[in-house]
Protein backbone atom coordinates (compact mmCIF):
# COMPACT_ATOMS: atom_id res chain seq x y z
CA UNK A 1 0.00 0.00 0.00
CA UNK A 2 1.32 3.74 1.10
CA UNK A 3 3.05 2.67 3.90
CA UNK A 4 6.22 4.21 2.97
CA UNK A 5 4.65 7.56 2.20
CA UNK A 6 3.37 10.14 4.91
CA UNK A 7 0.98 11.92 5.94
CA UNK A 8 0.83 15.62 5.61
CA UNK A 9 -1.06 17.34 8.41
CA UNK A 10 -1.31 21.30 8.03
CA UNK A 11 -2.50 22.88 11.05
CA UNK A 12 -0.92 26.05 12.51
CA UNK A 13 -2.40 25.02 16.16
CA UNK A 14 0.47 23.18 17.81
CA UNK A 15 -2.39 21.44 20.00
CA UNK A 16 -4.35 20.06 17.20
CA UNK A 17 -1.70 18.69 15.28
CA UNK A 18 -0.44 16.84 18.15
CA UNK A 19 -3.88 15.29 18.75
CA UNK A 20 -4.42 14.77 15.23
CA UNK A 21 -0.70 12.44 15.56
CA UNK A 22 -1.68 11.21 18.63
CA UNK A 23 -4.52 9.91 17.38
CA UNK A 24 -3.54 8.11 14.16
CA UNK A 25 -0.39 6.59 15.98
CA UNK A 26 -2.79 5.24 18.75
CA UNK A 27 -4.61 3.83 16.08
CA UNK A 28 -1.87 2.10 14.70
CA UNK A 29 -1.00 4.38 11.73
CA UNK A 30 2.26 3.30 10.18
CA UNK A 31 2.91 6.02 7.39
CA UNK A 32 4.98 8.72 8.84
CA UNK A 33 3.29 11.58 10.00
CA UNK A 34 4.74 15.01 8.71
CA UNK A 35 3.33 18.50 10.28
CA UNK A 36 3.56 21.64 8.60
CA UNK A 37 2.14 24.95 10.52
CA UNK A 38 1.01 26.60 7.78
CA UNK A 39 -0.34 27.10 4.05
CA UNK A 40 3.02 28.00 2.16
CA UNK A 41 4.78 25.35 3.88
CA UNK A 42 2.52 22.57 2.46
CA UNK A 43 2.78 23.95 -0.59
CA UNK A 44 6.78 23.98 -1.10
CA UNK A 45 6.49 20.56 0.50
CA UNK A 46 3.82 19.43 -2.03
CA UNK A 47 5.69 21.38 -5.01
CA UNK A 48 9.28 19.93 -4.22
CA UNK A 49 10.58 22.93 -3.79
CA UNK A 50 13.10 25.09 -1.27
CA UNK A 51 13.61 22.67 1.75
CA UNK A 52 11.30 20.04 0.27
CA UNK A 53 13.14 19.05 -3.16
CA UNK A 54 14.65 16.14 -2.51
CA UNK A 55 11.80 13.38 -2.87
CA UNK A 56 13.72 11.00 -1.11
CA UNK A 57 14.10 12.65 1.99
CA UNK A 58 10.49 14.32 1.50
CA UNK A 59 8.08 12.35 -0.74
CA UNK A 60 4.84 12.96 -1.82
CA UNK A 61 2.01 12.11 0.68
CA UNK A 62 -0.15 9.62 0.24
CA UNK A 63 -2.75 12.03 2.01
CA UNK A 64 -3.22 15.51 3.35
CA UNK A 65 -5.33 16.65 6.57
CA UNK A 66 -5.54 20.22 5.86
CA UNK A 67 -6.85 23.36 8.21
CA UNK A 68 -8.68 26.04 6.88
CA UNK A 69 -8.04 28.72 9.27
CA UNK A 70 -4.57 29.49 8.81
CA UNK A 71 -2.65 32.65 8.98
CA UNK A 72 -1.29 33.49 5.47
CA UNK A 73 -2.79 31.26 2.52
CA UNK A 74 -5.30 29.69 4.16
CA UNK A 75 -6.52 26.29 4.07
CA UNK A 76 -8.77 26.41 1.07
CA UNK A 77 -6.15 28.37 -1.07
CA UNK A 78 -3.59 25.12 -0.30
CA UNK A 79 -6.40 22.72 -1.46
CA UNK A 80 -7.35 25.24 -4.92
CA UNK A 81 -3.75 25.53 -5.68
CA UNK A 82 -3.51 20.77 -5.27
CA UNK A 83 -6.30 20.75 -7.32
CA UNK A 84 -4.48 23.00 -10.19
CA UNK A 85 -1.82 20.75 -10.26
CA UNK A 86 -2.19 17.63 -12.59
CA UNK A 87 0.39 15.57 -10.74
CA UNK A 88 -1.45 15.85 -7.02
CA UNK A 89 -5.08 15.84 -8.62
CA UNK A 90 -5.89 12.32 -7.11
CA UNK A 91 -4.49 12.86 -4.25
CA UNK A 92 -6.56 12.56 -1.21
CA UNK A 93 -7.10 16.19 1.02
CA UNK A 94 -9.22 15.60 4.14
CA UNK A 95 -10.14 18.91 5.37
CA UNK A 96 -10.14 19.04 8.94
CA UNK A 97 -11.25 22.37 10.80
CA UNK A 98 -12.78 24.08 14.28
CA UNK A 99 -15.60 25.87 11.76
CA UNK A 100 -19.05 24.18 11.61
CA UNK A 101 -20.24 27.09 9.09
CA UNK A 102 -21.90 25.58 6.24
CA UNK A 103 -20.32 28.08 3.74
CA UNK A 104 -16.78 26.19 4.69
CA UNK A 105 -18.17 22.77 4.33
CA UNK A 106 -19.56 23.84 0.82
CA UNK A 107 -16.32 25.85 -0.63
CA UNK A 108 -14.20 22.69 0.68
CA UNK A 109 -16.02 20.35 -1.46
CA UNK A 110 -16.18 22.52 -4.47
CA UNK A 111 -12.18 23.43 -4.06
CA UNK A 112 -11.91 19.61 -4.42
CA UNK A 113 -11.74 18.24 -0.55
CA UNK A 114 -12.44 14.41 -0.10
CA UNK A 115 -13.83 14.93 3.14
CA UNK A 116 -14.63 17.17 5.46
CA UNK A 117 -14.54 16.99 9.24
CA UNK A 118 -14.73 19.22 12.35
CA UNK A 119 -11.34 18.62 14.52
CA UNK A 120 -11.45 16.05 16.80
CA UNK A 121 -12.36 16.90 20.19
CA UNK A 122 -14.48 13.40 22.15
CA UNK A 123 -13.62 10.27 21.28
CA UNK A 124 -16.53 9.90 19.37
CA UNK A 125 -15.19 12.14 16.97
CA UNK A 126 -11.66 10.41 17.05
CA UNK A 127 -13.53 7.98 15.81
CA UNK A 128 -15.05 9.67 12.93
CA UNK A 129 -11.20 10.81 11.78
CA UNK A 130 -10.12 7.18 12.18
CA UNK A 131 -13.21 6.10 9.56
CA UNK A 132 -12.67 8.91 7.38
CA UNK A 133 -9.21 8.48 7.03
CA UNK A 134 -10.06 4.85 6.48
CA UNK A 135 -12.34 4.99 4.02
CA UNK A 136 -9.44 6.79 1.64
CA UNK A 137 -7.95 3.61 1.64
CA UNK A 138 -4.74 5.40 1.32
CA UNK A 139 -2.79 4.34 5.26
CA UNK A 140 -1.52 1.81 6.28
CA UNK A 141 -2.44 0.20 9.72
CA UNK A 142 0.29 -1.58 12.10
CA UNK A 143 -1.23 -5.55 12.02
CA UNK A 144 -2.68 -7.24 15.21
Amino acid sequence: MNQERPILIVDDNEDDAFLVTRTLTAAGVVNPLVVLRDGEAAISYLDGTAKYSDRLVHPLPCLVLLDLKMPGKNGLEVLKWIRAHPALKKLRVIVITSSTELRNVNLAYQFGADSFLVKPLELEDHKALLSTIQAQQVVQLRAG
